[in-house]
């Protein structure tokens, strides 16, 4: 594993009870720690399918009707006659068209990667910890990912749009468990679907609104990054002049301007799944307390860690509702000291080696009597 592979080696713990701003602090943390090796997990899962689809869009719409490479089709400026004129290039149309295919295909794929890289990558971090992996786990997490990150977001996309066509705010409620039942069924891997439909519902119980008003503010900052860049050509103070005609460098300046757009396009929308991880962690944790259940697992483990190997054998282990350890106890009288520890000989206890053959003869005796 290289150094400079390594992830951020101070760890944020998701399994805990938060909420909503605690889950909004951790998510910005959080992106704010990973964000360059995060970066370079979607760069390797997602990154050449949002490449295919901006190239995509980028010749379509050089060949489109009116476009740099479309032999003067659609509208364009004649400058003999100071006009506008309206023309079409029938040849181009079908390649416009397959490459709008190619870019539909090639985006929803890449979204596709970006979903699940998003989701394992806190799967990964959660079950190995800050600084214990690389890229190479994150691709072998969403290698492994088997296509339940497309089924999922299938269900859910397909329950809250039927949801919201017949009334609103079915479709605003059913989006809180349809988002956890998503990260349940991508990051539990020994679950159904059925299973992770009903159990998005058990996590939303009690924590709607908790779930809901913290995944609505990262949609508000999505929304308003998009809102700016739609709007922001139209605040510039002076409008390019349709007469001149584009330099190489204002291409060039336009194609890197969309690929940072489509950069920061994605580590948004990935913060938009990181969220709702750390909502799925929140609520199972107020659920269930999966972390106390497991502390409380282990706290034995680690005593056993001062005992040798002989005595793991020979130990013998009881409920707390014996009244007494048993004879053969190792750690009899460090759990249950007696209050006389000097009368060690007694009834319960059985005979006393010390007195020899006769001692234990009088005790059989006792005994049978």
């Amino acid at each position: 594993m290289q150094s400079d592979e390594l992830f951020s080696s101070e760890f944020i713990e998701f399994r805990r009870v938060r909420n909503v701003g605690q889950i909004l602090g951790d998510t910005f943390g959080f992106m704010r720690q990973e964000y360059k090796l995060l970066f370079k997990s979607f760069a390797r899962t997602a990154g050449p399918w949002l490449l295919a689809a901006f190239v995509c869009v980028l010749a379509g719409a050089m060949m489109s009707p009116g476009g740099l490479a479309s032999g003067g089709g659609g509208s364009h400026y004649d400058p003999a006659t100071d006009t506008y004129v309206d023309s079409f290039d029938g040849a181009a149309s079908p390649i416009f068209g397959l490459l709008f295919i190619l870019a539909m295909i090639s985006g929803a794929v890449g979204m596709y990667f970006l979903i699940a890289t998003s989701i394992n990558y806190c799967g990964v971090y959660v079950r190995m910890g800050a600084g214990n992996f690389d890229l190479q786990d994150v691709r072998e997490a969403v290698k492994k990912d088997g296509g339940r990150t497309f089924l999922s977001a299938l269900i859910s996309n397909v329950v809250t749009s039927i949801a919201s066509n017949l009334c609103f705010f079915p479709g605003i409620y059913l989006s809180v468990p349809m988002n956890l039942m998503m990260v349940e069924y991508i990051l539990e891997r020994d679950t159904t679907i059925s299973g992770a439909f009903t159990e998005g519902f058990t996590l939303s119980k009690n924590r709607w609104w908790v779930s809901f008003l913290s995944s609505f503010a990262i949609s508000i900052v999505l929304v308003a990054a998009a809102v700016v860049v739609v709007f922001s050509p139209l605040l510039a103070s002076e409008s390019a002049d349709p007469r001149q005609s584009i330099s190489i460098l204002t291409v060039v300046q336009g194609v890197l301007f969309f690929g940072v757009l489509i950069a920061a396009g994605a580590l948004l929308f990935s913060m938009y799944q990181i969220c709702n991880v750390f909502i799925y962690y929140a609520n199972r944790e107020y659920h269930f307390g999966d972390s106390i259940a497991e502390e409380i697992e282990n706290i034995g483990g680690g005593e056993f860690d001062e005992f040798d190997e002989e005595l793991r054998r020979g130990a013998n282990y009881h409920s707390q509702d014996d009244d007494e350890p048993a004879a053969d106890d190792p750690i009899r009288w460090s759990r249950a000291p007696r209050d006389k520890p000097d009368e060690k000989n007694s009834r319960d206890d059985g005979p006393d080696d010390s007195g020899g053959a006769d001692a234990s003869g009088d005790s059989s005796r006792d005994v049978s009597v």
